[in-house]
């Protein structure tokens, strides 16, 4: 048995009752309501956290990627290549910077 609470009087009933004792709330109705809509929000912040995260790997493989962009024109004699490093280099990270705060938020939702 579990506590709820009354969404007319925020009193604490049990999960069986089929009424509120405080306010006479008919809880028994409402609860398979209230459990799908906060299943389903929870699902949806749990898809927006696996779609951060993906964000996330994208962006670090844009780093990895611009390192060994630089690297090959350094190789080649290309007298600028930390320009590609800082163009491809810095916006993946600009970008892995912001999906990781983006990841914060959505735990903390999750864990409110």
């Amino acid at each position: 048995m579990a506590l709820i609470i009354c969404p007319e009087c925020n009193n604490q009933t049990s999960s069986q009752a089929a009424l509120c004792p405080k306010c006479g709330f008919p809880i028994a109705d409402k609860i398979d309501s209230l459990a799908k809509a906060s299943n389903s929000s929870v699902a949806h912040i749990e898809a927006k956290l696996l779609l951060c995260k993906k964000r996330m790997v994208y962006s670090l493989f844009s780093v990895v990627f611009a390192a060994l962009w630089a690297a090959m024109e350094l190789s080649v004699g290309n007298p600028l290549p930390e320009f590609s490093f800082y163009v491809f280099g810095g916006g993946g990270l600009l970008s892995f910077v912001y999906w990781l705060k983006r990841r914060d938020e959505y735990n903390d939702e999750i864990n409110s």
